[in-house]
């Protein structure tokens, strides 16, 4: 018997399994990979700017090396917290819950368990088997459907319902897909969209690759000025309020960590405000004060500036430690639970520019 959903199936070795248990199927279950059981990374919009994120997710050709989805790096990469780190960590990187129905699913011999990734199997086959090893689930599906067209599942889904003749449920939990059966009623159910994000160096390193032979490259705009923190003083202040106190460990997955310094301004300084605030690289210190939050939301901390002339964005001033990606500064405005810092604690700071990457066309 030719069951349609052999064809899509990467899972080749459990065609025959499905074959002689079709028939007597009562449920199917499925599950999305990206952003939903899975937190796949997309790009940093600290890193770059909206046009060029849009430029790469975008793209209409999923054969096209400039197509962020396309790229096979951005999966190995993921969850690294080193450069030269060589082993495949995807801790914090799953949607717990779903995991759990995903082992509920695979007990039971009456249930169909389907993963659908949207991917050219060519390229990611082996990738998503890896990533799915890591977290104990590449052998908890009957079948992990995996093609480039988003219409695929619904195509596949809807030819092979006929054949499973006691069938009486289709769910399928998604971040994005409403899946439409044929003949049948779906019971699509919504789940959060989940991302995480690459280390900053390896995202601009992958990105470059990306541009290699395109019309396209790679430039630096000013995108506001801090009081940037030294290297060591960002390790310190992250050290001493990522902590489970101020930021619980359930809470962190979608947050993006920054602790890189005040904002002064959200573009290039004139001349005569930086002359006035001491110009480019003037040293300050800046002392903790207090912690706020909104849950789940955006994490900051209040500061004192040890210079008079001091000018910031914020009044008073603060260091954001951690936000989701779609939390706005000014949201800090709304914390009502500040705390005194349980330790005095001084950073070190220099007067800088932020610039941020944007992907133009080598003719500008």
């Amino acid at each position: 018997m030719n069951v349609p959903l052999e064809h899509g199936n990467i899972l080749k070795h459990k065609n025959d399994q499905i074959r002689s248990s079709l028939a007597k199927i009562e449920r199917i279950h499925i599950y999305e990979f990206d952003n939903a059981l899975f937190r796949t990374p997309l790009p940093n919009a600290h890193l770059f700017n909206a046009e060029s994120i849009d430029l790469m997710t975008k793209n209409p050709d999923p054969l096209s090396k400039f197509n962020w989805f396309s790229s096979v790096r951005v999966l190995k990469e993921v969850g690294k917290t080193r450069v030269d780190e060589m082993s495949l960590n995807t801790e914090g990187l799953w949607n717990e819950i779903l995991r759990q129905l995903i082992a509920e699913s695979n007990t039971d011999k009456n249930t169909l368990t389907v993963l659908s990734v949207t991917r050219i199997p060519e390229l990611f086959t082996s990738m998503i088997l890896r990533l799915l090893k890591t977290a104990q689930l590449d052998d908890c599906f009957d079948c992990i459907l995996m093609n480039e067209d988003p219409n695929y599942l619904d195509l596949i889904v809807s030819a092979t319902t006929p054949l499973c003749h006691e069938l009486k449920e289709i769910t399928c939990y998604a971040a994005n897909k409403q899946l439409q059966v044929d003949g049948i009623g779906c019971l699509n159910i919504s789940v959060p969209f989940e991302s995480s994000y690459l280390l900053p160096q390896l995202e601009v390193a992958i990105v470059q690759e990306m541009l290699l032979g395109e019309p396209f490259e790679l430039r630096r705009s000013i995108f506001s000025s801090y009081y940037m923190l030294s290297p060591a003083s960002r390790q310190e202040l992250l050290r001493r309020t990522v902590t489970e106190d101020f930021i619980p460990l359930e809470d962190r997955p979608g947050l993006f960590f920054e602790g890189e310094g005040v904002l002064i301004g959200k573009n290039q300084l004139s001349q005569s405000k930086l002359d006035e605030l001491g110009g480019i690289s003037k040293k300050v210190i800046i002392g903790a004060v207090s912690l706020g939050s909104i849950k789940g939301r955006i994490y900051a901390m209040r500061v004192i500036i040890n210079d008079e002339n001091a000018q910031t964005y914020l009044q008073p001033p603060v260091i954001v430690i951690a936000r989701k990606p779609d939390a706005l500064l000014k949201e800090i405005e709304d914390i009502q639970n500040w705390q005194t810092t349980r330790e005095l604690f001084s950073l070190e700071a220099r007067i800088e520019y932020k610039q941020i990457f944007k992907i133009q066309s080598e003719k500008k």
